[in-house]
């Protein structure tokens, strides 16, 4: 009967153990699961934040799952509404009844367990070629050359209040000129100081290089801090690169890109 009674004791301090392990730890576990998110940029990128890190998907059976799942979309950071997506050569949208919706612009979709946020910035000419040429120098660069990207972007990164200057430069396939070397740059300028995102010099082979241009603004993981989408065009059909930056204890980190 003692013996009985220690094999009902001990069973009970293991249920007692395994129920604790799962509120330590599996429902730890079934969160991170429920939060997976994915996020979809243009018709060349899609990006899966699982576990807190970040996978591009690329095989056709992945993305054959993504098909007909409903996403939060936004077209030129714009929110057009909730609708499924098939992939065929580019995204296509449809309703709850399945009709094609149309779209023109780029696009943006996400899946996640939170409505997503997009700030909204300015992007214009550069005038003052200060912070332009200084980078330039630097990097060993002739100054009077033709730019076939020359932009600021005015965006409160840190969502501080102030706002921060983020540069796109480039001289990848000029029209009127034959330069030595192709270059990208996108850089901060903050109170003077220059932090860099991206940088890219290469021998000019004319059809080598990107022109970059900020893409969107968000909190893609719903941690309270702004990620920027960094798109870097190449030549004719060839793929943009795409890359995902963070602001983080003073300096860019690149959280992935789908090169």
């Amino acid at each position: 009967m003692k013996k009985n009674k220690r094999y009902i004791i001990l069973l009970v301090i293991l249920i007692i153990y395994f129920v604790a392990l799962y509120f330590l730890i599996g429902k730890d576990y079934q969160k991170e699961k429920e939060s997976t998110i994915k996020l979809i940029v243009g018709n060349h990128t899609i990006w899966e934040l699982s576990n807190r890190k970040w996978y591009n998907i690329r095989s056709n059976s992945d993305m054959k799952e993504l098909n007909w799942q409903e996403y939060q979309v936004y077209v030129d950071n714009k929110k057009l509404g909730n609708y499924d997506l098939w992939y065929d050569d580019k995204w296509y949208l449809f309703d709850k009844d399945r009709n094609a919706i149309n779209y023109q612009g780029d696009l943006l979709a996400f899946s996640g367990n939170f409505e997503l946020k997009l700030q909204e910035f300015i992007t214009e000419e550069v005038t003052d070629r200060t912070y332009v040429d200084q980078v330039l120098t630097e990097n060993n660069l002739l100054i009077n050359q033709e730019l076939t990207v020359n932009e600021v972007s005015h965006i409160d990164i840190d969502q501080d209040g102030i706002i921060e200057n983020f540069y796109t430069l480039s001289n990848a396939f000029p029209m009127d000129s034959n330069p030595e070397k192709v270059f990208s740059f996108v850089f901060m300028e903050k109170n003077g100081t220059l932090s860099l995102l991206y940088s890219a010099i290469d021998n000019n082979k004319g059809t080598n290089g990107c022109k970059p241009m900020i893409t969107s603004v968000l909190d893609a993981d719903n941690d309270k801090k702004n990620e920027l989408i960094v798109t870097c065009n190449q030549y004719s059909i060839e793929e943009p690169i795409v890359m995902l930056y963070q602001w983080k204890e003073n300096e860019f980190k690149l959280l992935i890109s789908n090169q």
